[in-house]
């Protein structure tokens, strides 16, 4: 039940308002707006997948990349707290890297708070290699942030 229970799927209208409410519980700094999420929608380089429960019926995670000569930048990727723990931000990162693959993506980039090991390891996990750093990327609180790429 519990893997029936949660779909990937890509972002749509009825998404753009899970979307923000999902962003707005899993970042403190960066800030979305509804609208730029919806704009996101039309927006030939944004690919961007969805974690939907249908028990719950709400968006419960997201992923946003951008795809910009044959390069990506995985601008986001954030799963509610009371849905961690259950693969699900594997999913979606799968759904994206496998995405790119068909797409002729070369190299994913991405840049990490210097103090979320979470995420590095998730990272890690999935074959990113630190690059470089960012100093003072991050606003509220002011944070480096880490260089990541995977090349594909």
């Amino acid at each position: 039940m519990e893997q029936n229970r949660f779909q990937l799927l890509p972002m749509n209208e009825e998404h753009v308002e899970g979307v923000h409410a999902v962003f707005e519980e899993c970042f403190s700094a960066e800030k979305w707006s509804v609208r730029s999420i919806r704009e996101e929608l039309t927006n030939q380089l944004a690919r961007t997948f969805v974690m939907w429960d249908a028990l719950e019926e709400k968006v419960v995670g997201f992923i946003n990349v951008h795809h910009v000569l044959g390069e990506g930048d995985l601008n986001d990727i954030a799963v509610t707290q009371s849905c961690r723990r259950k693969g699900l931000a594997a999913r979606l990162m799968k759904a994206a890297l496998k995405l790119a693959q068909e797409e002729g993506i070369s190299r994913y980039t991405l840049e990490v708070r210097e103090s979320n090991q979470g995420a590095i390891r998730f990272y890690e996990s999935f074959g990113f290699q630190k690059v470089g750093m960012r100093k003072n990327y991050y606003t509220k609180p002011t944070e480096n942030a880490l260089l990541y790429q995977i090349e594909l």
